[in-house]
């Protein structure tokens, strides 16, 4: 097989109840040139069979299994040391790409020239009904991204060209935020597309719900990744962190309302 021009990276574990869907948007999607690097992380259930199928029907999806769990970062950063793309592009075992992502991200990619870009998307329920949005700023830089997270995963693209392959700090919650801030204190910025490209499904048992462990998480992304003392990552969460984040919500919560709005009037049409 020819060296693909994109990566795609997904973590699995324990998910055979949402894989199938997950694996069929990425073989649906009308940019082709791709290469599927999954790495289950021990599951325990069908998965694996699931994943061992679709790789034995088309070449370009290849599966690894680690052995011992070890979270999501470890199995996205195996996936990335075994990809052979230019470009990385992340998505979630559980997410869903609508099938042109790729296609006009790729695009964008192609005319800006920028090296990490990435999408809106849409919330979704267990069976992908639409349950909100969340629209994006034209560019997040490095200084606002150390502030908080404003970037879903499974929309975001990065050059490993320009600025070489980049891993996941081995965490198991805001993983995917400290690559972010990486990158961008390397590139100066991500830039969006402010389209809802793909869809954040949301389970019960999601593990970023969990919201005391989500603030211990950001507290040792300032502490580990940032290098702050205790004191100035408690002061950067409470009078930056929260306040921002507090007004994103807000944001989201009303901007969703009235997404639904407009796709129940278009759907009524």
């Amino acid at each position: 097989m020819k060296t693909p021009l994109v990566s795609i990276i997904i973590p699995t574990y324990n998910i055979e109840k949402y894989i199938d869907q997950t694996i069929q948007c990425v073989l649906d999607q009308t940019f082709t040139d791709w290469e599927l690097v999954i790495t289950d992380d021990c599951s325990q259930d069908s998965t694996v069979e699931i994943l061992r199928r679709y790789a034995a029907q088309d070449e370009r999806i290849r599966i690894y299994v680690l052995e011992q769990n070890s979270g999501a970062a470890a199995a996205r950063n195996n996936s990335i040391e075994k990809a052979s793309g230019r470009y990385i592009a992340f998505l979630d075992s559980d997410d869903w790409w609508y099938p042109t992502k790729l296609e006009k991200q790729m695009a964008f990619i192609h005319e800006t020239g920028c090296e990490f870009c990435f999408t809106a998307f849409e919330y979704a329920d267990k069976d992908l009904r639409v349950t909100g949005v969340s629209h994006k700023p034209a560019k997040i830089s490095y200084s606002s991204m150390k502030l908080g997270c404003n970037i879903g995963t499974p929309g975001v693209v990065y050059d490993t060209r320009r600025i070489g392959k980049m891993y996941m700090p081995n965490m198991r919650r805001s993983e995917d935020w400290s690559l972010w801030i990486m990158i961008s204190e390397r590139t100066g910025a991500a830039y969006s597309i402010n389209e809802p490209l793909w869809k954040y499904r949301i389970l019960p048992n999601t593990l970023s719900r969990s919201k005391l462990k989500l603030v211990q998480s950001n507290l040792k992304v300032y502490e580990n990744i940032l290098h702050y003392s205790k004191f100035r990552a408690l002061l950067t969460f409470c009078f930056l962190f929260a306040p921002k984040h507090i007004c994103k919500m807000i944001y989201n919560k009303v901007d969703s309302i009235l997404y639904l709005r407009k796709l129940a009037k278009t759907n009524a049409q």
